[in-house]
């Protein structure tokens, strides 16, 4: 039974993982209504300012969106795959987020923006994080040992930066 059970959880993690990416795929090319033209936006940062100097919640919304739609990407990928280093799921993210906004912009269906694939990087990292977090606790438990705090801080430090630049410019964008 033990041999079915190993040989059934690697391939639940990747249909959990392909499930994801079907929902990415729908939620950023499937279920959109074609733009009037294309556009791109190419200046890296050029959301957060347009955010900032117009007071734009909306397009602040959409940033820290593109944040949280990846983190179970860089989760995902980690958990189906343990042994994935940082650079190879950063990789994989951009690959995966360069298709999405290139589509996006041929088939007009949404724009072309490179602070959306900063932000998928980001939350990327960010699930990255978080797993290695959880790793570290459930070998230290398992191990009998304590949870080496160094390891934590990285992992849980995208997070924690993300949560604090976003809070900021969440309140100066309400406030001014």
């Amino acid at each position: 039974m033990e041999k079915n059970f190993r040989f059934i959880k690697p391939v639940i993690r990747i249909l959990i993982l392909l499930f994801y990416l079907a929902a990415i795929f729908y939620l950023t090319l499937l279920n959109r209504e074609p733009e009037p033209e294309r556009m791109a936006w190419t200046t890296l940062f050029g959301s957060y300012r347009r955010a900032w100097e117009e007071n734009h919640t909306f397009i602040l919304w959409g940033l820290i969106d593109n944040v949280i739609m990846m983190i179970p990407f860089g989760f995902l990928l980690t958990w189906v795959n343990g042994k994935i280093r940082l650079v190879h799921t950063l990789f994989l993210a951009c690959v995966l987020t360069v298709f999405i906004e290139s589509t996006q912009y041929l088939t007009k269906l949404g724009y072309f923006d490179v602070d959306d694939i900063w932000n998928n990087l980001w939350g990327t990292v960010i699930g990255y994080g978080l797993y290695c977090c959880l790793k570290e606790f459930a070998a230290a438990r398992k191990e009998g040992r304590r949870v080496r705090c160094l390891l934590l801080v990285g992992g849980i430090l995208p997070l924690i930066i993300f949560l604090l630049f976003f809070a900021f410019f969440l309140k100066m964008v309400l406030i001014y």
